[in-house]
């Protein structure tokens, strides 16, 4: 049958219709996207909180979870997330993208926080230590170190820290705040010091001392002229001196001074121009002489001195200078009378030796001796302690010069370490004297391996008037003696080149000194090492004085005085010349002046000479661990002569009851609080006593050093020459000893108890 065409049309639709019914109705619906967990682990935190879990849509990039809890590691810093446990995965920073269709889990990744050495450099100091190296630690500030360790250097000031040594680089105030996040030495910054150089007019009738003159640090200055026209009635004007009495260091005036020091200078007051005849010039008191005279142009000058009314004999020779002798005694009251005579100089020539009368023998030692321990039990004699000596006669200059007295420091050649980590030492007192010992330390130096220390303490200059600062020099591979000639024309290289006990030959008349080469070396840091003894006594009266001192050559060969020395302390130790940056010229040659001078000669038994430069070292004082005085009995001990040193022996013979002295002495037992500081609370001892002493070893040197130990002390002696009494006790402050009626021992609740306790053993 033909169907219609609308009929057709309706029929297509309606099958159209039910197609797509059944398409649509056959097709599944989109599905649900896949999700991931991200889970975290504060992987050995010590403080906070891990993050809540995240999930992750599939093809979706999260944004991972910060520190939100706050998790924290000692020691640590937290850098992020990582996908191992042991940080060796991937790592992801906080708020990362995460783009991995996984799950996964994330640790907290520790980072080890950085730190950064500060170390400290003393830059030439010549006394004081460094403090400890510090850490700085990453993103905190470090607070920098104050110089704690007193660091000094002699003629400079300490003012902080800088980045260079030679002090242009950064400047860092002590206690200053270091940001940096870097490694840094921190070089000592040292300014010159400036003195003060004041003239005064020393009782002068008329006119007005000279302004006082600024001196800067290793530059010298001109004296001053006596511009203001002093004058004092019955004397000359004779330029200026470093103390009133004229016993002091002279100075012409308008001469060069180079000292580094402040000081006063008083006018001089000569009571003698040299004529061109014999004439008495000058009379002595009954204990102490000094005679000035006036050169003239032209003219050289001899010097003769008399008894009154005896003959007259020479005391020094042809001289072209204003120049002066001086001597005590003790046994006569007979003035002495002077006279210099005068010639003309026909033509130049170099001044005779000085002249005197017949040869004097050696003196006796003094002060505690030092006993190293080997760490066994046993001891062996090192040296002496000597020093500070009080009880002197009348008239002698010491007895004014106590208040100069300061620690003594030996260093403790051959000690050794017991092995319960302590190092144990003694002092004795084998010979007829007192000892007043108030502090004890020991002292650890940690020098570079292959180094070895000096201390300046091995020259006294109580006696020149002045304090010798203390100072610690380091040596190393110093120079041996290339040739030595003697003033009397002797070639001495042999005895002086070596330290055997064998020194060069001289007697007591002599006006000693030695030329030496040593070759080439490095003027700039040299060190001219003197191994001497010293003989004291009242026997050894000086017809002549002279200081110690060193002369170089200038230009054209001349001798040149650029340093005055003191003495020797005691027995044999190892004394020090610093003699850098004083060479005037390209000269190496040095000439060494032994002096004399009343009571005190000394024998010269090796020399050396170090050009090397200082290196860092670090110190520490070491408190003493315990003391105890015993009865321990006499020792045996040889007198040193011009020949021989000391020596002292570890053995016991009985004392004689007259060579012990008088008085109240310190009971035997512990004597460990009487040796913890210097406060006039001593241990008072005599001889045939013993002070045993042990001191505990701190921690050892760093790696590259090795210890080396100095023995501190302080103390006085009394020698027997004058008297044998234990009081009056000296005391820190004193003006003098004995001192007068206006100053007194002191009277404190703690020295009350200090002399009830402990001042009780009592010898008649």
């Amino acid at each position: 049958m033909k169907q219609s065409y609308p009929l057709r049309l309706t029929l297509i639709a309606a099958f159209l219709l039910s197609l797509s019914i059944v398409f649509f109705t056959a097709c599944p619906t989109e599905p649900e996207l896949e999700t991931y967990s991200i889970s975290y682990l504060p992987n050995g935190a010590t403080a906070g909180t891990a993050p809540e879990e995240q999930t992750k849509v599939h093809g979706v990039a999260l944004v991972l979870a910060s520190n939100s809890g706050n998790l924290a590691r000692s020691g640590y810093y937290f850098s992020g997330w990582n996908t191992v446990v042991d940080g060796t995965g991937t790592n992801y920073p906080e708020g990362a993208s995460y783009a991995v269709n996984k799950s996964a889990t994330l640790y907290a990744n520790w980072s080890l926080i950085p730190s950064y050495s500060v170390s400290y450099n003393s830059n030439g100091s010549t006394a004081g230590s460094l403090p400890e190296p510090q850490l700085k630690t990453h993103g905190q500030p470090l607070t920098l170190a104050s110089n704690t360790g007193g660091l000094q250097k002699i003629g400079w000031t300490f003012s902080g820290w800088n980045s260079l040594a030679s002090g242009e680089g950064t400047d860092y105030p002590e206690g200053a705040s270091y940001t940096a996040e870097s490694a840094i030495i921190l070089y000592a910054k040292w300014t010159r010091e400036i003195y003060t150089i004041g003239y005064n007019g020393n009782n002068a009738s008329t006119g007005s001392a000279p302004e006082s003159q600024l001196k800067v640090q290793g530059v010298s200055i001109t004296l001053a002229t006596n511009y203001g026209n002093l004058t004092k009635t019955g004397f000359v004007f004779a330029g200026w001196n470093s103390l009133a009495s004229g016993l002091g260091d002279y100075y012409p005036e308008g001469s060069s001074f180079s000292l580094n020091q402040s000081m006063t200078l008083y006018a001089h007051w000569s009571t003698c121009i040299a004529p061109a005849t014999p004439q008495a010039a000058s009379t002595a008191n009954a204990y102490q002489y000094r005679l000035w005279w006036t050169a003239s142009a032209g003219h050289e000058y001899q010097v003769e001195r008399a008894p009154s009314g005896g003959s007259y004999s020479m005391i020094r020779d042809w001289s072209t200078i204003s120049d002066y002798v001086q001597g005590s005694f003790y046994a006569t009251s007979s003035p002495y009378q002077w006279r210099v005579r005068s010639h003309l100089i026909a033509s130049p020539g170099v001044p005779s030796p000085w002249v005197g009368g017949p040869a004097i023998t050696g003196g006796g030692g003094s002060c505690p001796f030092i006993y190293v321990g080997d760490g066994k039990g046993s001891y062996s004699y090192l040296t002496d302690l000597q020093g500070p000596i009080i009880g002197l006669p009348p008239g002698n200059l010491m007895r004014t010069r106590v208040p100069l007295y300061t620690y003594q420091n030996v260093v403790l050649e051959g000690q050794r370490r017991d092995k319960d980590g302590r190092y144990r030492l003694k002092m004795r007192e084998i010979i007829p004297e007192i000892s007043y010992m108030d502090e004890v330390k020991l002292m650890t130096v940690d020098l570079p391996i292959g180094y070895e220390i000096a201390s300046s303490s091995a020259e006294q200059t109580y006696g020149n008037g002045y304090v010798n600062p203390f100072k610690l020099y380091t040596l190393k591979n110093p120079r041996t003696l290339k040739g030595a000639t003697a003033w009397n024309g002797d070639d001495v290289t042999a005895e002086l080149a070596t330290v055997d006990g064998k020194p060069a030959s001289v007697a007591g008349t002599d006006l000693p000194w030695y030329e030496l080469d040593f070759g080439e070396f490095d003027a700039a840091n040299a060190k001219l090492i003197v191994t001497p003894w010293v003989l004291f006594g009242p026997h050894l009266e000086s017809k002549i004085y002279a200081r110690a001192s060193i002369e170089l050559q200038d230009a054209t060969g001349k001798w040149i005085k650029v340093k005055t020395l003191g003495f020797p302390a005691g027995d044999m130790k190892k004394m020090v010349v610093d003699l850098s940056g004083l060479f005037p010229s390209a000269s190496r040659k040095i000439r060494l002046n032994i002096g004399t001078r009343t009571w005190v000669r000394w024998v010269v038994d090796g020399l050396a000479l170090d050009d090397s430069a200082p290196v860092n070292f670090y110190q520490r004082l070491v408190p003493l661990e315990s003391a105890k005085l015993i009865n321990r009995g006499g020792g045996s001990s040889t007198t040193p002569t011009f020949e021989l040193r000391g020596i002292a022996q570890d053995d016991v013979k009985p004392v004689p009851e007259n060579e012990k002295g008088k008085g109240r002495f310190t009971k035997y037992g512990k004597v460990t609080e009487l040796l913890e500081a210097t406060d006039d609370m001593y241990v008072v001892w005599t001889n045939g006593d013993e002070i045993a002493l042990t001191f505990k070893d701190p921690k050892p040197p760093i790696p590259g050093y090795e210890r080396h130990l100095v023995l501190q002390v302080m103390h006085y002696f009394k020698s027997f020459y004058y008297e044998h009494q234990v009081e009056p006790l000296p005391f820190r402050g004193m003006s003098s000893y004995p001192y007068p009626e206006t100053e007194k021992y002191p009277d404190t609740a703690d020295h009350r108890r200090y002399l009830k306790k402990y001042q009780t053993r009592v010898l008649k």
